[in-house]
């Protein structure tokens, strides 16, 4: 029985061992500055008197329609983003937003949201991070939208808030 197990045992013993290929390889990465935006100047439509029979609007760069008065100052927003220079962004358009009386319920609509500088549009749109890195509100990164001002709008404070985001693409 010995023998018979030796026997066969020694030809797998004998045989050529068989190798698999090997090669090197490396791995990393790079690591970019974060995003970041911060808002300078918030949008503002000012001081505002309805009329009792006709809505309006307010446009925060532009004015107010004929329908209503405008009273106090009303102007775009600004915003601030630094970054990794040379990278390109998105800044996503955001949802309207809606504004709400202070100790009631009613409701103003903040819509029409655009960029402030020459092509109103722009800042959604991919954008680069200049090379000091800052891509500051001068830098036509305004936020614009209309307001629209009900007949009778109920008098009082109207307050509310929007997300602006950055995104590398």
């Amino acid at each position: 029985m010995f023998l018979r197990i030796f026997i066969l045992s020694l030809p797998v013993a004998l045989m050529p061992h068989a190798y698999a290929g090997e090669s090197t390889s490396s791995s990393g990465a790079e690591i970019i500055t974060p995003l970041n935006i911060s808002i300078t100047r918030n949008m503002s439509f000012g001081v505002i008197a309805p009329s009792a029979t006709e809505s309006g609007t307010v446009q925060s760069k532009d004015g107010c329609s004929a329908s209503i008065t405008c009273l106090g100052d009303h102007y775009h927003g600004y915003f601030e983003i630094t970054g990794e220079p040379g990278r390109s962004i998105n800044i996503p358009k955001p949802d309207d937003i809606i504004l709400s009386r202070s100790g009631g319920s009613e409701t103003m609509t903040v819509s029409n949201i655009t960029g402030s500088g020459g092509d109103r549009s722009s800042w959604v749109a991919n954008r680069i991070i200049p090379s000091d890195g800052d891509l500051a509100g001068g830098d036509g990164n305004g936020i614009q939208g209309t307001l629209l001002v009900n007949a009778n709008q109920a008098p009082g404070a109207y307050t509310g808030s929007f997300t602006l985001t950055v995104e590398y693409q």
